[in-house]
């Protein structure tokens, strides 16, 4: 969360989707009830939300790798890709770009990983 509360943000009430607390939140005016509801859930100190607040932490360093690592128009298939896996709307994607297959997707931990293999090809003469 911002530390610096810019003018246009105004102080509102949300509830924490995990253990329904109430929390006070600094909201852009005319945020819908579902973004303060991610603002509580990112503000909130619960258990639950703590876990859900290091799974976002995590998405956004899995896209802002991304972002240097890939050119577009692969990058922004990739931030889909990651996004996609993340909120569970798919459970891999895997795409082939030249010699290297990537696969995306969450494993049993429930942590993002992005594998990739590099198809080497040759042939050998004797």
């Amino acid at each position: 969360m911002n530390d610096l509360i810019t003018r246009e943000e105004e102080t509102r009430t949300a509830i924490c989707r995990f253990c329904n607390q109430m929390i006070a939140i600094q909201a852009p005016p005319g945020a819908s009830p579902a973004e303060m509801d991610e603002i509580a859930a990112m503000s909130c100190t619960c258990k639950q939300a703590r876990k859900y607040q290091i799974k976002v932490g995590r998405m956004k360093a899995a896209v802002a790798w991304s972002t240097e690592r890939y050119a577009e128009p692969t990058r922004s298939m990739v931030r889909s890709a990651i996004r996609s896996v993340f909120e569970k709307a798919v459970q891999k994607v895997s795409f082939k770009e030249g010699d290297k297959k990537t696969d995306i997707f969450m494993d049993k931990d429930d942590y993002l990983v992005i594998a990739q293999t590099v198809t080497q090809k040759g042939e050998i003469e004797f």
